[in-house]
């Protein structure tokens, strides 16, 4: 499987709130809408995060209505900015991604993730991880390796080395995929490994740089459409984190933050 195509369409007649079918006996239902959420958030952000704009991609994301809602982390103020910067940019653009308005998109994912120059706001862990901020070190290795646990393949037409944010998140996204799955068979064995994979993965790598990176993109960004993306992206890491109780070394929230999200919410 190539890990860098892992990422869903425009999922017509959806919201980011999945479907809720009845439970299939023996599973309960929070924890499916919990994997369920995951698997279509994550995938949402794979596929924004990961290359430059996609017009068709993005217009259908609108057309669908996919950010009137979130299924986790109603509670918290990064998913509230979130749906706030995207509901008004869904808004701007309700009537189709015109040519400007898709310009101001790709300039605003060159500005931040490609350059030229120092990144406003570097997609990978590792530039977060190392004071020298270079690329292809030891945690592009070590999730590499993750990914090839799970036997994903790295193919990429873009040739994003493995710690790309885009890549990270749509491998949480086929992991929660893989334990629904899993469930729907009774793998008990393979439920369990999924999960502690989910557990160290967001341990190890998503939640000690994502937080940074999107307070970065919140600070430069100037489209409500990236903003939202990167405050959904760390609600998205803090509520799975809070599920799966995983602790952070380092304080995901500082106070400039939280009046930051107050003051955009």
């Amino acid at each position: 499987m190539n890990l860098g195509a892992h990422a869903p369409n425009a999922m017509a007649g959806m919201n980011l709130e999945p479907h809720r079918p009845e439970a299939k006996r023996g599973r309960n239902m929070d924890w499916v809408v919990q994997f369920e959420g995951q698997m279509l958030v994550c995938g949402v952000l794979a596929k924004a995060l990961y290359g430059a704009p996609d017009r068709e991609w993005m217009d259908g994301l609108v057309a669908a209505g996919l950010f009137d809602s979130v299924p986790f982390g109603s509670d918290l103020p990064e998913i509230a900015a979130a749906l706030d910067c995207l509901g008004r940019w869904s808004n701007s653009v309700e009537g189709g991604l015109g040519d400007e308005a898709f310009a101001a998109l790709t300039d605003d994912y060159t500005r931040l993730f490609v350059g030229p120059g120092r990144l406003l706001a570097a997609p990978w862990e590792s530039v977060y991880a190392n004071k020298d901020r270079a690329v292809f070190q030891k945690e592009t290795v070590s999730v590499r390796n993750w990914y090839l646990r799970f036997e994903l393949g790295l193919t990429s037409e873009y040739n994003e080395p493995a710690d790309h944010i885009g890549l990270e998140f749509a491998f949480l996204a086929e992991l929660a995929q893989r334990t629904i799955e899993a469930s729907d068979i009774r793998d008990g064995r393979e439920v369990k490994r999924l999960i502690d994979a989910q557990r160290a993965f967001l341990g190890q790598h998503l939640l000690p740089w994502v937080p940074r990176w999107a307070g970065d993109v919140v600070e430069h960004a100037r489209t409500d459409l990236y903003r939202g993306l990167a405050w959904l992206a760390r609600g998205t890491v803090i509520e799975a984190a809070s599920f799966f109780s995983v602790a952070s070394e380092q304080p995901v929230r500082s106070g400039a933050f939280q009046r930051t999200a107050q003051t955009q919410h």
